[in-house]
């Protein structure tokens, strides 16, 4: 049970995303959900609910990117076994949950960047030294001439 449970912290699989069906091909039960957290993936409405107490970062940004198809960049010098609490009290949008999420990781001392549907996420002290991708406000690659 511990190797599936493993599994299921590493790679996000909870009942809702496929864990019953992973359990079930080596006869395990599958856990209802993490220790301390309660996941219940999309509602109907496209809304997300986000209930996660002294939960890995690595599982909550699994998470945002499965439910609301964010693509999620973490520097390697993002520390994702860091613990978080991120919870909402009621159900969020997907830009709401992100932006939860982003305020959380701000408190952590971790900068976003977004750009689209990618976010990449870095330690704010390194973003000096940086690579951050700019876009044009004039010219032929904004769309816009002169």
């Amino acid at each position: 049970m511990k190797k599936l449970t493993q599994l299921m912290n590493d790679y996000l699989i909870t009942p809702e995303f496929g864990g019953a069906a992973i359990a079930a091909s080596i006869g395990r039960q599958a856990p209802a959900a993490w220790p301390g957290s309660e996941i219940t993936g999309v509602s109907p409405d496209g809304s997300l609910k986000l209930n996660f107490r002294g939960t890995p970062l690595r599982q909550i940004l699994n998470y945002l990117g499965t439910a609301a198809g964010f693509i999620i960049n973490a520097k390697p010098n993002v520390e994702v076994g860091t613990t978080m609490d991120v919870w909402s009290d009621k159900p969020l949008e997907k830009e709401e949950a992100l932006n939860l999420v982003k305020r959380v990781l701000s408190e952590k001392g971790y900068t976003t960047v977004q750009d689209g549907r990618r976010v990449t996420i870095i330690r704010t002290q390194d973003t000096k030294k940086s690579y951050m991708p700019l876009r044009p406000v004039c010219g032929p690659a904004a769309g816009l001439s002169l």
